[in-house]
């Protein structure tokens, strides 16, 4: 009959046991966390599921294929929601053009055609705009359904240089779900007469 190893053996055995499970799981929160000095924090594992929750969020968003362009943040973070991980919401914060603030921005020779720019506070904003459209295999345009917000949608179109195949005008009167379905059932154009309003506008304010 094989002979039994001594305690004191077997108890080396169970520590060397224990020494490796741990050494294992300090590297992968460290391949996870990237910073040694937070392997020894007592909420490694809470930190490392949450990390690992942020990464499975971020690998979804970056499969959508459907980008969704709404006026405000907070729109964008609700609606997000309610769409789930096929769409990507993202927010133009308001107006991504306007007319020149250092020029009359009125071309009066051409039919008193408005002059745009990109203000400078959005520019990095519209780059990550048209990247994003870039990549997306449809864009919904779902600013408010008012002068300013036909407007705000036809300047998204233009700038991020979208085409009627890859791109759709939805409105909707309430944040909820249903609402926000329904929509997208019900896409429309870009109503051009409400944007003709809001430049027609824009030009007696000047």
């Amino acid at each position: 009959a094989a002979k039994r190893a001594p305690a004191g053996e077997r108890k080396s055995r169970k520590s060397n046991k224990r020494s490796v499970s741990q050494s294992v799981f300090l590297l992968n929160f460290a391949a996870i966390f990237g910073k040694r000095g937070q392997i020894d924090s007592p909420n490694a594992p809470r930190q490392i599921k949450k990390k690992r929750k942020l990464l499975k969020n971020k690998n979804k968003q970056e499969m959508a294929k459907n980008l969704v362009i709404v006026e405000s943040p907070s729109k964008a973070t609700t609606i997000g929601k309610f769409l789930g991980p096929d769409y990507k919401v993202l927010s133009s914060k308001g107006h991504i053009r306007d007319l020149l603030k250092k020029d009359f921005s009125i071309d009066i020779a051409n039919g008193f055609a408005p002059i745009y720019e990109i203000p400078s506070d959005k520019t990095e904003l519209v780059k990550t705009l048209k990247k994003e459209a870039a990549n997306a295999d449809m864009v919904w345009l779902a600013s408010d359904e008012d002068r300013e917000g036909e407007a705000i949608a036809w300047h998204l179109y233009e700038t991020l240089g979208l085409t009627p195949e890859k791109s759709k005008r939805i409105v909707f009167h309430e944040i909820t779900k249903q609402a926000i379905l329904n929509a997208i059932a019900n896409p429309r154009p870009i109503d051009i007469n409400l944007v003709d309003a809001q430049q027609a506008r824009r030009v007696l304010d000047r």
